[in-house]
């Protein structure tokens, strides 16, 4: 094994300090060391130190090429046609290049990351009209079956209406107004399980491209294909509902892979997804105009706007993924091999189960926001299900009565958005932010409960709890956000930002589930939209256990005497620290326990960052001569 002195007494030239030093990534003899500034965001520069690793000669000249924006961005990856000079007039300037005179990345896939997001908004509004459909064609379907087993169906209604439920009338063994929470659960469950496994295909083989742009058409397609909606096709439908939630976090976790390789700089990075985060908004609005003005103009009933609102999305969504999957989405090679022994069916869960483990063992704060945000997040992805379904059935409002009510929960989500980073930068603490809008949310749906008990309600009482819905769901999710990467050791920021976007989805089908077990035991339903107040509860006890959150911020600075499941690792700490890995074939040696991290920068004086590239090769001299600092100053012999 190569030792770490070589790296200093050899006859290598010398850095600016007078000091020898050698390339930190070497093949010729097998063995690697492999060093990383902290600050560095590992999913930017992992390619080009693979790249480097394996071909051992790359040219200065290449290096800046790759950093150069756009066109030569495209001139290293020419996998991708260019697209028409027509494409690019009719992509709107904003999406075209956003942020391109500050960012280093590949501002390509920027412009194509921007499509595909309008594209998907389009998608999860579909299914809010496609749902009121569903409903209505499935009772139906259970009326008819009430009439031919029970013969007097009058009676029927009659005993449905006074006990204020369905439970008399069933189709397929459920009740119908337990539809769209089953389509949740199922699509749900097998999403959420789905993820480990299409993470694993885009870190360990080239396929990235292939997964993104074939479920991006196949969404596209089955939403189009949705428009045969009908009374002998509901249930069709309904299955492909399914298939369609599958896709949908299947392709979005493959986007994903894509936004977070954009740019190392954190706040580029929430400049792009603070701007992805408009795109989609925008998106949504348009989509509830265009359904607005169609229903307005042609007197459509549900079944009419449910089959327009999928010929628009099949449309819009399909022009935007083709141009972006076609033209500015390029290849990607395997990041790394499956491990020794291992499948591609089971390294994706292998990981996530070790890295699960190394958290609860090192990072109490850490477990107990992500067991916080699992509740908080499945709580509001099921809203939506169990809002449409209790808007419907309850307060029998039509499909366009019940977009006008989550127009205003996506209108108040903006100022929701800004309160509760007001709230959070006023009290310095995002725990105590969470836990105010969980009390908040817990507040407004009880009450709702209560007050929205009929279509007497429809009206602007429904509209009012809407605008406060909509502010408890703009504020929750970024503060859990901000909380998770505040407490996240960033020595496995990629890693972990991939398990936070599972933990925000493994309970998705939960809520469905108790919403649907209650309504088949016959309960009101307004016991339905009370139980998400359990998740909201959940939520709270387990961000009051982080406990104070200047400690757990300390936690987090400091990483455990063990290496993560990259073969890559990075510093931890806000100050620069540095962990040295040294691997040799297949076997590796942490050095952290003889090696441990000081505080490099003496002075109070930040250290400056000119760097504007994810090139770690930049800082050699700096690196080299700040590790033989360390080990002088603590007579380390290795």
């Amino acid at each position: 094994m190569m030792k770490a002195d070589d790296n200093f007494d050899t006859d290598e030239p010398s850095n600016k300090h007078g000091e020898s030093m050698m390339d930190p990534i070497t093949t010729t003899t097998g063995e690697d060391i492999v060093i990383l500034d902290s600050v560095k965001d590992l999913t930017t520069c992992i390619t080009p130190i693979m790249t480097r690793a394996e071909s051992n000669a790359h040219s200065e000249d290449d290096d800046n090429q790759h950093q150069n924006g756009d066109d030569s961005f495209q001139n290293e990856h020419n996998d991708a046609p260019t697209p028409p000079s027509w494409i690019r007039s009719w992509i709107p300037h904003c999406c075209r290049r956003p942020f391109s005179s500050t960012t280093s990345g590949p501002t390509s896939e920027s412009t194509g990351l921007a499509l595909d997001f309008y594209a998907r908004g389009h998608i999860l509004m579909s299914s809010l009209f496609l749902g009121p459909a569903l409903l209505d064609l499935a009772q139906a379907a259970a009326d008819a079956r009430c009439q031919e087993e029970r013969g007097d169906l009058d009676q029927t209604l009659r005993l449905q209406q006074e006990d204020g439920n369905s439970s008399y009338c069933k189709v397929y063994g459920f009740q119908p107004s337990s539809l769209l929470a089953n389509i949740a659960i199922v699509s749900g469950f097998l999403g959420s399980l789905s993820m480990p496994f299409v993470g694993a295909i885009i870190d360990h083989t080239p396929y990235r491209r292939h997964v993104g742009a074939i479920s991006a058409i196949a969404l596209s397609l089955l939403k189009g294909f949705e428009v045969i909606i009908g009374k002998h096709t509901w249930f069709l439908v309904a299955v492909l509902q399914v298939v369609t939630g599958i896709l949908y976090n299947i392709h979005a976790t493959t986007a994903y892979a894509y936004t977070s390789e954009l740019t190392c700089d954190p706040n580029e990075q929430a400049k792009f997804n603070s701007s992805y985060n408009v795109v989609l908004y925008v998106s949504m609005l348009a989509f509830l105009m265009q359904i607005f003005g169609a229903s307005y103009i042609w007197r459509t009933d549900d079944l009419v706007t449910a089959r327009i609102s999928q010929i628009i999305t099949c449309t819009i969504s399909m022009i935007c993924f083709v141009v972006a999957w076609k033209y500015f989405f390029h290849n990607r090679p395997a990041l790394s091999h499956v491990p020794e022994g291992g499948s591609l069916l089971s390294c994706g869960f292998t990981k996530v189960w070790k890295t699960s483990c190394r958290i609860v063992r090192h990072y109490r704060a850490l477990t107990w926001a992500i067991l916080a945000i699992m509740f908080g997040e499945a709580a509001v992805s099921g809203f939506a299900t169990i809002a449409t379904t209790y808007l419907r059935v309850v307060l029998q409002m039509s499909s366009t009565e019940i977009g006008l009510v989550f127009l205003v929960v996506f209108i108040m989500g903006i100022p929701g958005s800004c309160l509760g980073g007001m709230v959070t930068v006023r009290l310095k603490n995002p725990v105590s932010s969470a836990i105010i809008c969980d009390l908040g949310c817990i507040v407004v749906t009880s009450f709702a409960s209560v007050v929205l008990t009929g279509p007497e309600h429809k009206g602007l009482p429904a509209l009012l709890f809407s605008a406060v819905w909509g502010i408890g769901l703009g504020w929750l999710p970024p503060v859990d956000t901000t909380l998770f990467m505040n407490l996240m050791p960033t020595d496995s920021r990629v890693e972990l930002m991939g398990l936070m976007m599972l933990a925000a989805v493994v309970l998705s089908w939960l809520p469905p589930m108790v919403f649907s077990l209650l309504n088949e035991l016959g309960l009101s339903m307004a016991w339905g939209l009370v139980s998400l107040n359990i998740y909201f509860i959940l939520s709270i006890v387990c961000l009051a256990q982080i406990g104070n959150y200047n400690s757990a911020l300390n936690e987090a600075m400091f990483t455990p005497a063990e290496t993560s499941s990259s073969s890559l690792t990075t510093a931890t700490g806000r100050e620069r620290d540095i962990t040295v890995t040294i691997l040799n074939d297949d076997r590796e040696e942490n050095l952290y326990d003889r090696f441990r991290p000081v505080n490099i920068d003496d002075d109070d004086t930040p250290a400056e960052d000119d760097d504007d590239n994810c090139d770690p090769t930049n800082d050699e001299e700096d690196i080299a001569h700040r590790i033989r600092e360390r080990r002088n100053a603590r007579r380390i012999d290795i």
